[in-house]
């Protein structure tokens, strides 16, 4: 009996393995994410208090001549200080390579503050100031509908321009909305340094 039993059970276990060899085998290869721009929205949790604030934006995902990704981007937040909720504006660049079906690397950014509560950062003529500046790991891979990415993104401070700066884990939906613009980069804010 002991016999049928370990037979059965090998013959379970080749059986499992086979299938999942044939499904690899049937399955599709991963698909590198396409150039151009995307659209992102999504959420930021504060790592050592779970508060969270929105964020959304924009990045542009092109390739360089040494088959690296390259992206731009610009996101939209709110962040509380002393004087109330400001918004923000967060631009920077990264980089990554694809492989094993997810897009990952490292990103640097800059915040830049309305420099009156309740004004958007780009506001005309008046000019917003620095915030914190922060480097991220971020990975992006297929969402579950077609066309559809997620991203994920831990980001600290950044040295001395970083000071105060909590880490933070952002999760954003992003979709394909267009071509790359042919510079590869989004435009970026005019910051004030006073």
């Amino acid at each position: 009996m002991h016999g049928l039993r370990t037979g059965g059970f090998l013959s379970l276990a080749l059986t499992l393995v086979l299938a999942a060899s044939v499904a690899a085998e049937n399955a599709e290869p991963a698909v590198e994410p396409p150039e151009g721009l995307y659209e992102v929205k999504g959420a930021t949790t504060v790592e050592a208090t779970g508060e969270q604030r929105t964020a959304e934006g924009k990045f542009v995902l092109a390739r360089d001549a040494d088959g690296r990704f390259v992206t731009s981007f610009n996101l939209k937040t709110v962040l509380p200080t002393p004087e109330g909720p400001r918004a923000m504006d967060i631009t920077g660049s990264g980089e990554g390579r694809f492989a094993e079906g997810v897009l990952a690397g490292t990103a640097e950014a800059q915040f830049l503050a309305a420099a009156i509560g309740g004004l958007d950062p780009q506001f005309a003529f008046i000019p917003g100031r620095l915030g914190p500046r922060i480097g991220s790991r971020f990975t992006m891979r297929p969402g579950a509908d077609a066309g559809r990415y997620h991203v994920e993104i831990r980001s600290e401070g950044l040295g001395e321009a970083g000071h105060g700066y909590s880490p933070t884990h952002t999760v954003l939906e992003a979709v394909r909305v267009g071509d790359k613009p042919a510079n590869r980069r989004l435009p970026l804010p005019k910051p004030r340094e006073d």
